[in-house]
C-alpha cells in the first residue's frame, strides 16, 4: 500500500518513486525530511573593541534526506537498485512530495481490495536537488531500507512550481498551497502581474526571498507606447534601469531576465546599464518615463 510517495521532476519528464521504468515498483517512500538552510556568518574584530561584528551573512544550502524501503525477488536486483538509484537522481532535479489527502480508511469487509489512499501534492513549492550519497545497503537481503542524501543544486530557497502570470489567470489551483500565503480573492491586485496602458503600478511578490540575483527566475516584458532614443523605468528595489542611444519604436518588445536585455529579441546590453529588476515581499511599486502599451511581470516566487 501506498500512503506516501514523491515525484522527480528533470527536464520534461517527471517519475514516481514507487513506479517508474528505472526501479520500476520495489521502493517506497518511508521519510523524507529536508534540513534548514546552512548559513555562513562572516565577522570582523576591531582593536581595542571586546567582541565581534558580524558583517555578513551567507546562505549556502540545505540537506534533504529521503529513506526509502525496497522488495525485491532476487538478491541480484537488490545489487542493481544503487545503479538503478543513480540513474534516477542523475543531474539535478525538482522532487515534489505527494501525500494522502484522506487520513481515514473507510470501513471495508472481508474480501474487498486494499484501499488506495488519493495522495495529492503536499505543497506548491519544490526544492532544485542533486544526488551526495546512496548509503549502505545489506545486498543480501531481498527487503530493507536504504537511505538516500541530497543537497541543494543552486539555490538553497524553495521555489513555487507555478509562475506569476499562471496564479494571475487562476487556471492551474493545484499549483499553490496554504503554506505559500496565496489564499486571496481572485479579484486581488495581489493577482495582478499585467498592466496595460500604465506608466506605473505595484506588484506583488509573494514570497518570503526575496528576487535579489540573477539566478532567480523572472522575466518582465515591456511593450513600448511611444517612440524614443532614452526608456527608462523604475523598480521599488532595483536601480534605474535604462535603455539608451538606441531609436526605439513604439511596438518593440523590451525584455529583462534578470540576466540580459533584449529588445525584440536581441540582446541589447550594450545600450543599458546592466541593471535589472529586484523584487522584495510585499508589494513593489514602478514607475515608467512613458506610458507602455503593455507590462507583465513573469516570475517564479522563492521561500526561505
Amino acid at each position: 500500500m501506498i500512503y506516501r510517495d514523491i515525484e522527480i521532476v528533470r527536464g520534461n519528464k517527471t517519475y514516481k518513486l514507487s513506479d517508474n521504468p528505472i526501479t520500476f515498483n520495489r521502493l517506497k517512500v518511508k521519510t523524507y525530511n529536508v534540513s534548514d538552510i546552512e548559513r555562513e556568518h562572516n565577522y570582523e574584530s576591531i582593536d581595542r573593541l571586546n567582541g565581534r561584528f558580524n558583517t555578513g551573512i551567507i546562505e549556502t544550502s540545505r540537506i534533504a534526506t529521503l529513506v526509502v524501503e525496497y522488495e525485491v525477488d532476487k538478491i541480484a536486483h537488490a545489487i542493481h537498485l544503487r545503479n538503478q538509484l543513480a540513474d534516477l537522481f542523475r543531474d539535478k532535479f525538482y522532487i515534489r512530495e505527494l501525500v494522502p489527502s484522506l487520513v481515514e480508511v473507510p470501513f471495508q469487509t472481508f474480501g474487498d481490495p486494499d484501499f488506495e489512499f488519493p495522495l495529492n501534492y503536499a505543497s506548491g513549492m519544490q526544492l532544485e536537488l542533486k544526488l551526495t550519497n546512496i548509503g549502505d545497503y545489506d545486498t543480501n537481503q531481498t527487503s530493507g531500507e536504504i537511505e538516500i542524501t541530497f543537497e541543494t543544486s543552486e539555490k538553497p530557497y524553495y521555489e513555487s512550481i507555478g509562475r506569476s502570470l499562471q496564479l494571475e489567470k487562476v487556471d492551474s489551483p493545484y499549483l499553490w498551497s496554504s503554506d505559500m500565503g496565496i489564499n486571496l480573492p481572485v479579484n486581488s491586485d495581489r493577482r495582478q502581474y499585467t498592466f496595460t496602458n500604465t506608466d506605473s503600478g505595484n506588484v506583488y511578490y509573494h514570497g518570503t526571498q526575496g528576487i535579489n540575483q540573477f539566478t532567480f527566475d523572472r522575466v518582465i516584458t515591456i511593450v513600448l507606447g511611444a517612440d524614443t532614443k532614452k526608456f527608462s523605468w523604475n523598480l521599488e528595489h532595483s536601480e534605474v534601469m535604462t535603455i539608451e542611444g538606441l531609436n526605439l519604436k513604439a511596438g518593440d518588445v523590451i525584455k529583462f531576465n534578470g540576466l540580459q536585455t533584449y529588445r525584440n529579441g536581441v540582446s541589447i546590453d550594450d545600450y543599458t546599464r546592466m541593471s535589472q529588476p529586484f523584487f522584495e515581499h510585499g508589494y513593489n511599486y514602478f514607475t515608467i518615463n512613458q506610458t507602455v502599451q503593455k507590462i507583465t511581470f513573469d516570475m517564479k516566487f522563492y521561500y526561505k
